[in-house]
């Protein structure tokens, strides 16, 4: 008993340390508009992460939502799940 007791609270502090430590969107910021070389628009935003990093987003029309500069790889339909993708 006293096993099994001790064996499930390891494996619940291991699954929620993850979800702890994991880096989190603290702030999105417009970061300007660009193009790609076929003329197609997309906009481009700043997400800056709980772990100090700062991350590119970019959303193009009809709100898709992708992770990177121009990138169309991995889209979401909103942009707190991209920001959340790309502080991962």
């Amino acid at each position: 008993m006293k096993k099994q007791l001790i064996a499930t609270l390891l494996y619940s502090v291991c699954i929620t340390s993850n979800t702890v430590f994991a880096a989190q969107p603290t702030n999105i910021n417009y970061a300007g508009k660009d193009s790609t070389f076929g003329g197609e628009r997309y906009r481009l935003y700043t997400v800056r992460c709980s772990d100090g990093k700062k991350r590119t987003i970019t959303q193009w029309k009809k709100n898709a939502w992708c992770v990177g500069k121009g990138s169309k790889k991995g889209c979401r339909k909103s942009q707190m799940s991209s920001a959340k993708r790309a502080c991962k």
